[in-house]
């Protein structure tokens, strides 16, 4: 359902990406506002009044649920570096590895201790 529309007003949706809560509105402008429901410092605006299957998954769990539906032989990821891309080839504790990548990098697959290091691409084998 598209956001509903009349002369006067639009109703929106928000969402909290902290909670995931739904905040519904006429408001054109509640984006960056603090979530009612966890007081986290901002909603983000969805496309649509109804909530679509699979749009509250991140990057990074996408990544680890292909990671799991693979057969698990090789592992390749592409990370952005400053300097260009580095094309990582694994096929050794394929496990650690995702535990690995799980822990040191963000939701939106960045490193955490440095953002502009992030998986841009990979392929599970």
């Amino acid at each position: 359902m598209k956001p509903v529309q009349t002369k006067e007003w639009t109703m929106n949706r928000y969402k909290c990406p902290k909670c995931k809560g739904n905040q519904f509105t006429s408001n054109p402008n509640r984006e960056k506002e603090p979530c009612i429901y966890c007081r986290n410092e901002s909603t983000v605006l969805m496309p649509t009044l109804d909530e679509k299957p699979g749009e509250d998954e991140t990057k990074l769990r996408k990544f680890l649920n292909a990671f799991k539906q693979s057969q698990r032989l090789k592992m390749v990821v592409a990370v952005q570096l400053p300097t260009g891309i580095e094309l990582i080839i694994n096929s050794d504790n394929l496990d650690k590895k995702a535990d690995y990548y799980m822990n040191a990098y963000n939701s939106d697959l960045e490193l955490k201790n440095n953002t502009s290091i992030k998986i841009v691409d990979y392929m599970f084998i």
